[in-house]
């Protein structure tokens, strides 16, 4: 491969590496094989992706615009190589195994792009490897058995993962050293699998960025099937038997399970409250890994997410957030004609189980009858930002506690590029929701909706992504960050990252306790009340 030299630095890039043979034919939705081996040059410097699950409307950008085929498990492999020898260094380097985002159906590898990843990890001597992995539909479809039981994704996933092990000395990597990571998605994919009991030894650390494995988008097993039930009467594959609906789906025209399912309306997302509501915080994603205990011995999700990572975390992990979660959002729905009120009912119905305890709480906590809040886009835009920040740092918090648990050097950061508290007038300075990363990757494809950066914005923007990314170059190398305190139920430290330092912060337990404990606990015995009630006599 050419050796591409950015910023100073100098690495080895391979765009399109198989790790698997293609899901062709008789190996289309079933779980990954090992590739052909090969004994020629292979050509692997083209950019390739696993099939899409935009939405129409999400296509109108050409940095969402990917194309993707069925042989797609391929890797994207960046070496550092000593910038004046153009040389591999002789000591083995860590490895970052990074999971792309996209609500489960979009993204791929392309997302991560050359010149950022030589800027912020080759140039710390980390090894960069992103694989593509089945999704949508083609990587998450289940019947929740085990003919068609799911997590073919999350399957794909484990396989380049084994594969970039068994190959780590033919690239210089520490096979002794792989830390997974990923952002949105990607993260809960991380998560899910760090806590899995498959890779028990397989990796010795974990980063996740705007994302987690207990997160209520995380994992969803009733909604997934039932959407899995209603491609598959789309595509007339519908039979009693799974074996009979997995050999239909083999020879099936693909339109009827890809170009089908972009329309908006197929999964009836109109523009109701809830469903704004289930774009906003769950992404949209009819397709999720679930829970595939029926599989015994192999199972990756053997457990609820919530047990799976409360007994099974062990290595270190870094956490993080974007300071202004969902911000673009906020801004479109502040324009709509939905109360806070409205929004609040959403919000309980789709997380509490409708609980009129919980809502009794809510009322009290945030005010969302208050008129002030209401008084124009701005002020709307503000409260509607401070449900969602509130709501995903605590599950960034609750993760993060099973992790500190366990006594594992455990590390939150919140991301603020350019330290504005409140994102300033119009959102202008915030750090909004893949914002970080786009910064970190120098790739507009996590931030496409929102337009071009203007060169201020990319001078701040890099100067953050050095301080993000020294810190992420210590914690990969030595499993610590030395100079800055780690997250425990004692100590809720929080690294404050902007362009021009790294503060040391405090959260405060109250946001955590309502949305990941008092909320949850009130909406289950009420629940519970009302089905004994419900069962009387």
């Amino acid at each position: 491969m050419p050796n591409i030299q950015a910023f100073g630095s100098s690495a080895e890039v391979f765009e399109s590496i198989p790790y698997a043979a293609a899901p062709y034919g008789d190996l289309r939705f079933e779980p990954p094989v090992p590739p052909v081996p090969w004994s020629y040059p292979l050509d692997v410097r083209y950019e390739t992706s696993c099939h899409q699950y935009s939405l129409n409307q999400e296509l109108t950008d050409p940095s969402f615009q990917i194309y993707g085929s069925d042989d797609c498990l391929r890797l994207k492999l960046v070496v550092p190589l000593d910038y004046w020898t153009r040389q591999r260094y002789s000591e083995r380097l860590p490895i970052i195994f990074w999971i792309h985002g996209g609500s489960y159906r979009a993204g791929g590898k392309v997302w991560y792009k050359t010149p950022g990843i030589i800027r912020n990890f080759s140039a710390k001597k980390m090894i960069f490897v992103a694989p593509d992995y089945r999704q949508g539909f083609d990587g998450f479809l289940t019947l929740l058995d085990p003919e068609i039981p799911g997590n073919l994704g999350l399957e794909d996933i484990l396989q380049a993962l084994k594969f970039v092990r068994d190959n780590a000395y033919n690239f210089g990597g520490d096979p002794n050293n792989i830390i997974l990571a990923g952002e949105g998605t990607g993260a809960a994919l991380a998560g899910l699998l760090a806590a899995s009991p498959k890779t028990n030894g397989l990796i010795q650390g974990i980063m996740m960025f705007s994302g987690t494995a207990t997160a209520p988008w995380g994992v969803r097993n009733e909604m997934t099937r039932a959407n899995t039930i209603k491609v598959l009467k789309n595509c007339n594959c519908f039979f009693e038997s799974s074996k009979r609906i997995k050999e239909c789906l083999k020879y099936t025209n693909p339109s009827c399970y890809h170009d089908d399912l972009r329309n908006r309306d197929f999964f009836d997302y109109y523009d109701d409250v809830r469903n704004i509501y289930e774009a906003h915080r769950m992404g949209l994603s009819p397709f999720t890994p679930v829970m595939d205990s029926f599989r015994y011995w192999d199972a990756i999700i053997n457990e609820d997410p919530e047990d799976l990572v409360r007994k099974n975390a062990r290595v270190k992990a870094l956490l993080s957030n974007a300071a202004h979660e969902r911000l673009f959002n906020c801004k479109k729905i502040a324009t709509m004609p939905i109360s806070l009120k409205e929004w609040c009912e959403a919000i309980i119905e789709a997380r509490f189980k409708n609980s009129s305890a919980v809502r009794d709480i809510f009322n009290v906590w945030y005010k969302p009858t208050n008129p002030e809040y209401e008084l124009n886009v701005g002020t709307r835009t503000s409260r509607l930002l401070t449900f969602t920040e509130d709501d995903w740092v605590a599950d960034t918090q609750h993760e993060g506690l099973y992790y500190a648990d366990h006594g594992l050097p455990t590390y939150l950061l919140l991301n603020n590029i350019y330290g504005h508290p409140t994102a300033g007038a119009n959102g202008k300075w915030g750090t909004d929701h893949g914002t970080d990363m786009a910064m970190l990757f120098e790739s507009r494809a996590f931030f496409a909706p929102f337009g071009e950066y203007t060169a201020e914005e990319l001078s701040y923007g890099r100067a953050f992504a050095d301080h993000l990314s020294d810190l992420i170059a210590e914690f990969v190398k030595t499993g610590r960050l030395r100079i800055h305190p780690r997250f425990t139920r004692t100590n809720w430290a929080v690294l404050r990252v902007t362009f021009d330092k790294v503060q040391h912060r405090q959260y405060s337990a109250e946001n955590y306790n309502f949305w990941r404990q008092d909320a949850p606990e009130l909406a289950k015995l009420e629940s519970n009340e009302l089905r004994r009630m419900r069962d009387m006599p």
